[in-house]
């Protein structure tokens, strides 16, 4: 027998880790009346219990819990919840789902008809409703059941047809509205595994990372699904869904060690390129391991050089004239077939990646120098009309299923959504939506059949920041802030439906906009900023330690998620910033998310 196990975290932190007053509800139902007994919850209770206490969290704990104890429990809860900063609410037993609703099934359920569902069991939508009352944010993790052992009763109650229908496998999926994360043991509908042990494999997976401080929920959750792949070989995959408004850390992280990346920084820009021997010594001094001191030992060797070699001078006699200083390639647009993106040359050089900010996200951190190529960037996203003739010339349908928002800003999952119907109206001048990794990767392998020798190519996480800047130093992509923000680009504005809005100004676009609705930046790109997230071809790592010094993607980390950059037209201006990235799983399709291509450049 499978159970669910659900962890329902609320918080009202303004900062990511900073959670101060945490508090816990853990409840486990195994002694069943009517059912047969489960082994597993009283252990699972125990465990992660024990498991907020040592993070810090404040839990009460309940074990097999009938109804009215159940319902009193989650009540009193919802009131102790209130004006915490982190709350979470653990379930371990019984639970099954009718008619796309899923239930906790207290100890003493009788459940012999259909109507016994709404007497004794408690639907899980009304926890997560007295959750959501109490605070911002809302966290359910739920391991499925395996089988239902009410199954038998309930189907010949409601007979063959109708509970055929209504009486499903497993749990159903929850809609998600903002501010709250879902994550289930294995796909929805499907079974989860009981395992050998004294936890299932999504338990124990839960169990492994739930204390790792500085772990994000987000990040969690990958890992949670790596390991039950790899536990099960490959037969049950934990799924998720967010419209999460900000990071959450179960466990805070330890204070990082004295960061001085700004300041390293901000000493070399400093010195110029005319640097003399003085000021290149004065930078090692102070950072002998900095991130440029390379550079300036290459400098100071070449200054030792030359003064060795006196004879060289006159090789440079004031009198000769300068050598000439190569002007900017200037390249035009350019298109390398029929219906191909047109590309926009982006001259590359030398940037930094990532937020010198020392109070920035630890995904934007560390600043780290590159030197990038230059590179050919597609001027618009990929668009509805292109995926139209994709599909008509290779006979591949990209498969349908997309997550949509709803109109009360929810984000559900929409099994006959997809680029041409995300939920809003598009033409085939629209930016496509609803693309996952792999469908990006699909594409630009067509678009390179059609122009052989391009080189088109996702681009990577780097090229993207560095096309977004377009050469400026603001967190924006845009001079001012949020007043000026409507006329450069599409994020949730003053007339959203999101709660997340910015209320300052008005961009004109309810959800998508046109391609073009907006100014293009200093190199000629639309778009990179708002309007739909776009994929990147580097696999998800927590921060920038360890990126290329040219630029290039990164091909190492959990490769099984990808990252997004750009923000789009549900988001917070937030999310706009150059700096702001995201992880997503690549199999994963949204309304918000769409790709672009890059190629070599002169």
């Amino acid at each position: 027998m499978r159970i669910i196990v659900g962890i329902v975290i609320l918080f009202l932190a303004a900062l990511p880790g900073l959670a101060e007053r945490r508090v816990a509800l853990v409840v486990g139902n195994g002694a069943y009346d009517m059912a047969p007994a489960l082994p597993n919850p009283g252990n699972d209770a125990e465990a992660v219990a024990a498991a907020l206490e040592r993070i810090g969290f404040e839990v009460e704990r309940g074990l097999d819990l009938d109804g009215a104890a159940m319902r009193a429990r989650i009540r009193d809860f919802g009131r102790q919840a209130e004006g915490a900063d982190l709350a979470l609410f653990f379930y371990a037993g019984h639970g099954i789902q009718m008619a796309g609703r899923n239930y906790l099934i207290p100890t003493d359920a009788a459940l012999e008809r259909e109507g016994d569902l709404d007497l004794y069991a408690l639907p899980l939508d009304l926890v997560i409703a007295e959750m959501e009352r109490s605070a911002k944010t809302s966290i359910v993790l739920l391991d499925a059941c395996r089988d239902n052992p009410f199954e038998t009763q309930l189907s010949r109650a409601m007979g063959q047809a109708r509970s055929t229908a209504l009486l499903g496998r497993g749990l159903a999926p929850v809609e998600t509205a903002g501010g709250l994360f879902v994550g289930f043991a294995t796909d929805p509908g499907r079974v989860a595994f009981d395992g050998a042990g004294r936890h299932s494999p999504f338990t124990e997976a839960v169990l492994d990372h739930v204390a790792t401080a500085g772990l994000e929920i987000n990040a969690m959750m990958t890992r949670v699904r790596a390991d039950v792949f790899e536990t099960t070989a490959g037969r049950q995959r934990p799924w998720s869904t967010s419209s999460l408004l900000r990071e959450v850390y179960l466990a805070p992280a330890a204070p990082p060690p004295p960061d001085d990346t700004a300041q390293d920084i901000a000493m070399w820009q400093g010195l110029g390129e005319a640097a003399g021997e003085e000021a290149l010594r004065a930078y090692l001094d102070a950072f002998p391991h900095g991130l440029f001191a390379e550079v300036a030992r290459d400098r100071l060797g070449a200054i030792e050089l030359a003064a060795l070699l006196p004879e060289r001078s006159a090789l440079t006699s004031p009198d000769l004239p300068p050598e000439p200083v190569p002007a900017p390639v200037a390249v035009a647009p350019t298109r390398e077939c029929e219906f191909c993106p047109t590309m926009v040359r982006v001259p590359g050089g030398a940037t930094v990646l990532g937020s010198p900010d020392l109070q920035a996200p630890a995904a934007e951190r560390p600043a780290t120098p590159q030197t990038l190529a230059p590179f050919l960037m597609a001027e618009h996203e990929v668009s509805v009309g292109l995926l139209r003739r994709y599909e008509a010339e290779t006979g591949q349908t990209i498969p349908r299923g997309c997550y949509v928002w709803t109109a009360d800003g929810r984000m559900r999952m929409d099994r006959t959504a997809y680029w041409g119907a995300p939920g809003y109206d598009v033409t085939d001048g629209s930016p496509a939506a609803c693309l996952n990794w792999e469908d990006a990767m699909r594409i630009t392998a067509w678009l390179n059949e059609q122009a052989p020798g391009a080189g088109y190519r996702l681009p990577s996480e780097a090229e993207f920041e560095f096309a977004l800047k377009a050469g400026g130093d603001g967190p924006y992509p845009w001079d001012g802030g949020a007043e000026n923000a409507c006329g450069h680009a599409n994020a949730a504005d003053a007339s959203s439906r999101f709660r997340w809005r910015n209320t300052a100004c008005d961009d004109g676009a309810p959800d998508i906009a046109a391609r073009g609705s907006f100014p293009p930046n200093a190199y000629g790109l639309f778009d990179l900023a708002g309007n739909l997230w776009e994929w990147t071809a580097d696999c998800w790592n927590d921060s920038h330690r360890g990126a290329a010094a040219d630029g290039s993607a990164r091909t190492e980390g959990l490769c099984s998620s990808r990252v997004l950059r750009g923000g789009s037209w549900d988001d917070p201006l937030a999310n706009l910033r150059v700096t702001y990235r995201v992880g997503i799983p690549a199999a994963q399709r949204q309304a918000n998310v769409g790709m672009r291509v890059v190629r070599p450049g002169p």
